[in-house]
């Protein structure tokens, strides 16, 4: 026969099973809101990078992201010595398409320091303007991957000296496309 702290212990157990349960679907069944700090990795690709997602809304449907740069690859090394510059941060929006997925676009430059002697800030140039654009799908509350496509262009594609690319500019080079970019929102380490 059952007692009654016997009882208790397994009505106890029972409604922490179903809470566990219910809390690990509700991501699956909220949608999420765009906003936080991310970091993210190619280890293959040796990038690093580091950003924030900054509501534009309350509900968190759209959102303004700046990323930067922390490391860059040979593949990117090859690009960088091609138009002689530097990868600037990022700057860009994000959009929710659906429960778990936004699209989005950022801009980012290559610049090359004008004059190496000069005293800071250091006068630059504008080398290429390059855009990425893609697909943010949150796959947990504190992941998510991205599938991205990257555009470059010469700093004259930008003949109207909007910061953008012109509507009928053309790619100095083939785009470039990577699938399930891995990225991980920073937490609170306690």
């Amino acid at each position: 026969m059952l007692s009654k702290k016997n009882i208790a212990l397994t009505i106890l157990a029972a409604a922490g099973g179903t809470l566990l349960i219910l809390s690990q679907s509700a991501f699956q069944e909220r949608p999420n809101a765009l906003g936080g700090a991310w970091v993210g990795q190619i280890p293959e690709l040796g990038m690093h990078w580091c950003g924030i997602h900054a509501p534009l809304d309350p509900a968190g449907k759209t959102a303004a992201l700046k990323w930067q740069w922390v490391t860059v690859g040979p593949q990117f090394t090859g690009l960088l010595a091609q138009f002689g510059g530097l990868p600037s941060d990022c700057v860009g929006e994000l959009e929710m398409i659906d429960r778990h997925t936004a699209r989005y676009t950022e801009v980012f430059y290559l610049v090359t320091p004008a004059d190496l002697k000069a005293v800071p800030p250091i006068p630059s140039v504008v080398t290429g303007i390059l855009v990425l654009k893609g697909t943010w799908h949150q796959t947990g509350p504190d992941t998510a991957y991205s599938d991205d496509t990257l555009l470059v262009y010469t700093a004259d594609a930008d003949a109207d000296h909007d910061g953008l690319p012109d509507p009928k500019a053309v790619p100095a080079i083939p785009p470039m496309s990577f699938s399930k970019t891995p990225h991980h929102r920073v937490p609170i380490l306690r």
